[in-house]
């Protein structure tokens, strides 16, 4: 029994075979297909009829199932190279696609397959998909694992249209990590009903990607998945999306977002510096919205459902344009005096710009705690005012204006004396000095994040004996620094303590047992070997020699090296710990060699996104993880052997 789609068949077999005859006879035909016009030749035309031929004989096989059963469903028939499988086949009945198409050929039996009922080829082979496309064959270039899984690939963009536009296949259940990540040409995407998860940088840094459209069922997306898509407008995210992970939008052309019902929490910067972004709907259901979710967006009035019940301090961080935030059906803030607070008004959650606008001092009001709300860009504030109510301060979201500290009586953890704010702890939480040289005074032990922001004219630091511990960016935007004193009793040293780009020279008293530099790079020592790097000090390209001793690659060792394009990580290596390469974003090449057997899940990151080879030396699969926080995803690691 035919179909008229059986007939539509026959007659596309017929027609090819036509073709073929004439070529052989050394007629040259002209096909039109699309807009495009192909010279056929005698292998392609082959092709196209052994295809032809193929799907045929699939479609009479579903009619004559039919036939025999009508309860046969042809969109349950399922069949490759091992199995063949429909709705009312017997446990005793075996097969496989050879039972379907008799005479297929040893060149077809293993990337021709039957799913829900139609012929599928997967290949990679621009002839091949040229010629199913021509028959009205489905193709599938893609690397799909057995579960589903999109991976990271080469041949994911080539069905992209000339348009731009690429549908996914059904039999994708989720887009894998980096599976379009940093790649060129695609425009649309269609994500179908059978995908419920978007990985891990999916979509990052893919700069000509404009439209996403959801079909529904989706529930996942995962951290960084379109970080830096640049060119991304539009995107709709249906209410079966639970979670949307970290940095997911980081998108500066998006300029509306609505956000789905069953979305409990915002996580870290999820649409931060989405800097065209205004229009934001959120759901009756959100309960949290983390640290910078909303940061640098354009956003100038937002509602607050009644289900938020937490809002971090740096959730709208540097939004500028925001002046108002209607609390009228929330219960668990105050907007008062251009100011966000929680209910009981002990922590400022945000400020807007208008609410110091025309002055030059900052008063904290009584009953804040702890302060960490970002006024970083108001630099007409010269002077901050303390109450007696706070213990800790975030210098970092305060302006690199301030000259001077005032602290209101009764306050007992804090103390200010020549341009250093202290706690009773004996940490220096920030030096407003506007002096060249700085000493800091005897007695300090532990110099705190962030601390000399505010110290504009710095270029000659000081520290004390009495110092055990340096944190994280002490000298962030002092861009004028170019010598570090650190003595004799330091233990313990933040790898990124000193401002990115930084070329000043830092030295470490002689007698210190912890801590050696050599080459411009810091090493932590143990029983006088350099076990540990724990930071390259200066700006490197690719001359950077790493001491045979080393053992450890430490967490932000080489954190911010923006012109270094390759390292050769020296045999002798253990261990590469997480943030390594961090923001290294012109590297490309890595070599591990095999002494390495441990490498941390975010060694590498996504400001890394020019990275393209990993080569290890080792077995495949020898190391855990990967590929290891590396953007572009699977495609990228080269496992070479020992």
């Amino acid at each position: 029994m035919r179909t008229k789609e059986n007939k539509g068949v026959t007659l596309i077999a017929l027609a090819v075979t036509i073709i073929v005859m004439l070529i052989l006879a050394g007629v040259t035909i002209s096909i039109l297909t699309g807009n495009s016009g192909i010279t056929s030749n005698a292998s392609q035309a082959k092709m196209m009829n052994e295809l032809s031929k193929y799907k045929e004989e699939v479609e009479l096989y579903k009619a004559n199932k039919n036939v025999e059963n009508g309860g046969f469903l042809g969109e349950s028939l399922s069949a490759g190279k091992d199995t063949i499988n429909y709705n009312i086949k017997s446990d005793e009945e075996i097969g496989n696609i050879k039972t379907i198409i008799p005479d297929i050929t040893d060149e077809y039996i293993n990337i021709l397959q039957i799913i829900k009922g139609e012929l599928l080829i997967k290949t990679k082979d621009k002839n091949q998909i040229k010629a199913a496309q021509s028959v009205g064959i489905q193709i599938n270039p893609y690397d799909i694992t057995d579960d589903g899984e999109l991976l990271s690939s080469n041949g994911n963009l080539l069905l992209v249209d000339s348009e731009g536009n690429l549908s996914l296949p059904d039999s994708v259940n989720k887009v894998g990590y980096g599976a379009f990540s940093n790649v060129e040409g695609l425009k649309t995407i269609i994500i179908p009903e059978s995908v419920t998860e978007i990985g891990d940088y999916a979509f990052s840094y893919n700069q000509t990607l404009e439209r996403v459209i959801i079909k529904g069922n989706l529930t996942r997306i995962g951290n960084a998945a379109f970080d830096g898509a640049n060119n991304l407008k539009e995107i709709n995210l249906p209410d079966s999306i639970n979670y949307i992970g970290e940095r997911a939008f980081r998108c500066t052309s998006l300029t509306q977002v609505v956000l789905p019902k069953n979305l409990q929490n915002l996580q870290y910067d999820t649409f931060n510096a989405c800097n065209k972004l205004k229009d934001v709907v959120l759901n009756e259901g959100l309960e949290n919205m983390a640290t910078y979710a909303f940061g640098g967006t354009a956003i100038e009035k937002i509602v607050l459902t009644s289900t938020i019940e937490s809002i971090n301090s740096s959730t709208f961080i540097s939004c500028k344009n925001l002046k108002e935030i209607d609390v009228s059906k929330n219960n668990n803030f105050i907007f008062e005096s251009n100011i966000l607070f929680d209910k009981n008004k002990t922590n400022i959650l945000f400020i807007s710009t208008i609410a110091l606008k025309n002055t030059n001092t900052f008063s904290i009001p009584e009953g804040i705690k702890s302060y960490s709300t970002d006024i970083s860009g108001m630099t007409n504030i010269k002077k901050i005012i303390i109450p007696a109510s706070l213990t800790d301060i975030d210098p970092n979201k305060l302006p690199k204006s301030i000259e001077s500290i005032e602290i209101k009586n009764g306050n007992k953890t804090l103390l200010y004396e020549n341009g250093f704010l202290y706690n009773s702890s004996q940490t220096l939480i920030m030096c407003c000095s506007k002096e060249k040289d700085i000493t800091v005074p005897e007695g300090i032990k532990t110099i705190g994040a962030l601390s000399f922001k505010q110290a504009t004219n710095v270029e000659n630091v000081v520290f004390p004996d009495s110092l055990v511990s340096i944190q994280d960016r002490v000298f962030e935007g002092a861009s004028n620094i170019k010598r570090i004193d650190i003595g004799k009793n330091v233990n313990n040293i933040s790898p990124i303590f000193k401002r990115r780009n930084y070329n000043g020279v830092v030295n470490i008293d002689k007698e210190n047992t912890n801590y050696v530099i050599e080459n411009n790079i810091l090493y932590k020592l143990n029983n006088g070997k350099k076990e540990r790097l724990v930071a390259v000090l200066t700006e490197n390209t690719n001359n950077i020699e790493i001491s045979k001793e080393v053992n450890i690659i430490g967490t932000n060792a080489f954190f911010g090296q923006k012109s270094m394009t390759q390292i050769i990580i020296p045999k002798g290596v253990t261990s590469i710990e997480g943030g390594a390469f961090s923001e290294c974003s012109k590297l490309e090449r890595v070599e591990i060699p095999n002494t390495v057997t441990d490498i941390a899940n975010t060694a590498f990151s996504a400001e890394s996104f020019n990275l393209s080879e990993i080569i290890i030396h080792n077995k495949e699969n020898s190391i855990a993880g990967a590929p290891w926080g590396a953007a572009k995803g699977m495609k990228v690691v080269q496992w070479v052997g020992k």
